[in-house]
């Protein structure tokens, strides 16, 4: 198709970026194809055509040369703000055109983490593989301790449990460094001004995305969409 034959024609970064941010695979390639393979182009134009920005930068009736140097100085003024605040999880990749800014946002991971489904074989099978240490909590195992963290006895099993004081389970911890390994600021919301932006007199172009693969773009996208207040 011909879908597949422009596969190769762009860089596999640039579509990746693309395809990260949520868009549609054949939406992405025309986009490139539109703006000559530049990946920033075709970023921005993606965006704005679905966040309906079409009057904005030099296209703003309100654009004269006074009011951008204006703009100009309060985002000096915020990218100091910006660093204080973020400190390295913020970079300003092209001054005054590409900001970055790097979010752990665990209650976000936590929404998009797949949920996982055992048939009843599974289950009796962890069941039986059930590890209970000798010094066990009887009254933790069944059901309640009220000494909680104070308590002599153990509190931790190996069923993938939570006990009563906090404490992870060995196969939740293991679970956790698997899926958080390398992770621990796994999105990125990207701030891109247009030529001759008034930002903050205007709405940047945001694309907010994520470098976990476990992570569905298209959420991501939901939620670029909806700094903008607009349905997915």
């Amino acid at each position: 198709t011909e879908t597949e034959r422009n596969d190769h024609i762009y860089s596999s970064y640039a579509l990746k970026k693309l395809l990260q941010c949520g868009f549609d695979k054949a939406r992405c390639l025309d986009a490139l194809k539109g703006n000559g393979g530049d990946l920033g182009a075709a970023l921005e134009s993606l965006l704005c055509n679905c966040c309906k920005l079409s009057q904005i930068g030099k296209k703003n009736p309100a654009y004269s040369k006074k009011k951008f140097q204006e703009a100009v100085e309060q985002r000096k003024d915020e990218v100091m703000a910006l660093e204080a605040i973020y400190g390295d999880a913020f970079t300003e990749v092209i001054s005054d055109s590409i900001w970055t800014i790097k979010l752990s946002l665990p209650f976000l991971l936590a929404a998009f983490k797949p949920q996982k489904s055992e048939t009843y074989r599974h289950k009796t099978q962890s069941a039986r593989k059930r590890e209970i240490p000798r010094n066990a909590c009887k009254l933790f195992l069944g059901g309640h301790c009220r000494f909680e963290n104070k308590c002599i006895f153990s509190h931790v099993i190996n069923d993938g449990e939570s006990n009563t004081n906090g404490m992870k389970s060995t196969s939740e911890i293991g679970e956790s460094n698997h899926e958080l390994t390398d992770q621990s600021l796994p999105f990125i919301l990207e701030i891109r001004f247009s030529d001759g932006s008034l930002y903050p007199f205007e709405p940047p172009v945001v694309a907010f995305y994520s470098t976990n693969e476990l992570i569905p773009s298209v959420g991501c996208l939901n939620v670029t969409l909806q700094s903008f207040a607009l349905p997915l």
